[in-house]
């Protein structure tokens, strides 16, 4: 027969030794502090957690000591999902680098939908159904698509970083730098982004001649292909 306090006993129990050997990570540090933490991408944070993951993050050996503002400041970042741009130099010089600008092409497509068509009321009315085509418009990279319409915009990265101010009721506030191109060019007055701080803007359409654009990106493919 089943014990079952004894059996609620042990998975209590149980669950505290795999939280121990999973999360929570045994630290001697007195002083108020904050241990690195570090993605699996390689963006850096620190927090005050003693977890061996958080939120994401994979907690290292490395801390910083903290006072009692530099506390508040970092519960602020931290709330507003923000890292510090010179703990991310690297990764942040990869990204950008990694997203660059391109362009889609408009196309278009017949799109099916289903119209109810009612005749007569009350008992007597009765419900047909007739199949209406329409044409509708969507984007790609592929300049070889069979139904371009001539129509293609521009795609690009932007980004924002954030300096940090308190107001008047001396509480911290968030102040953006948009539309950037490169933020590590206003890191020292704006020296936090946001974990995601890339955002794809996408440009006004234009007319252009499709088959020129065939020539040149399909020769620029083929002598890729050769090299």
């Amino acid at each position: 027969m089943i014990n079952f306090r004894l059996f609620e006993k042990l998975k209590d129990k149980t669950f505290k030794v795999i939280r121990n050997f999973f999360f929570e990570v045994d630290c001697d540090i007195r002083e108020c502090h904050a241990h690195k933490y570090v993605q699996p991408n390689g963006l850096t944070k620190y927090m005050k957690a003693e977890c061996f993951m958080q939120r994401g993050y994979e907690r290292q050996d490395e801390y910083i000591c903290l006072d009692v503002e530099e506390e508040k400041l970092l519960d602020f970042l931290n709330k507003k999902h923000l890292v510090k741009i010179d703990d991310n130099i690297e990764k942040i010089k990869e990204d950008q680098r990694n997203n660059t600008g391109y362009y889609e092409y408009q196309y278009e497509y017949e799109e099916e939908q289903i119209i109810p068509v009612i005749h007569g009321t009350g008992k007597d009315q009765t419900v047909d159904y007739i199949i209406s085509y329409y044409t509708d418009y969507d984007w790609t990279t592929n300049i070889n698509h069979s139904d371009l319409t001539g129509y293609r915009r521009y795609c690009d990265y932007e980004y924002t970083s954030y300096k940090v101010e308190k107001n008047y009721k001396d509480k911290y506030v968030l102040i953006p730098l948009e539309e950037q191109k490169d933020v590590l060019l206003n890191k020292d007055e704006y020296p936090y982004i946001k974990e995601n701080y890339s955002v794809l803007v996408h440009y006004k359409r234009e007319k252009f001649d499709i088959k020129e654009e065939r020539e040149r990106i399909n020769g620029i493919s083929l002598a890729k292909k050769r090299n």
